[in-house]
């Protein structure tokens, strides 16, 4: 499976980006480390087995908050067995 995309965070964001119907989801949770606009930041986005890809904020000194109206790259693939 291939995903390609972007997410922009507004104020009532909840983590949850979208989530994937019945055959393309992975077998396992799996997680992915994201950029996050042209900044220093990544932001931790996982691809659970029941479909949902959520994304919450880390940096590489510490975890942090995602700045609000931010973008993130959903650009990631993965096996669907």
């Amino acid at each position: 499976m291939y995903i390609k995309g972007l997410a922009r965070l507004t104020a009532t964001f909840n983590g949850l980006v979208l989530t994937l119907p019945v055959g393309y989801r992975p077998d396992t949770n799996i997680m992915f480390s994201q950029m996050v606009n042209d900044s220093p930041w990544t932001c931790r986005m996982d691809v659970r087995s029941d479909g949902q890809i959520l994304v919450g904020a880390e940096s590489t000194t510490s975890v942090s908050p995602v700045i609000i109206g931010s973008w993130i790259s959903l650009v990631c693939s993965f096996y669907v067995g």
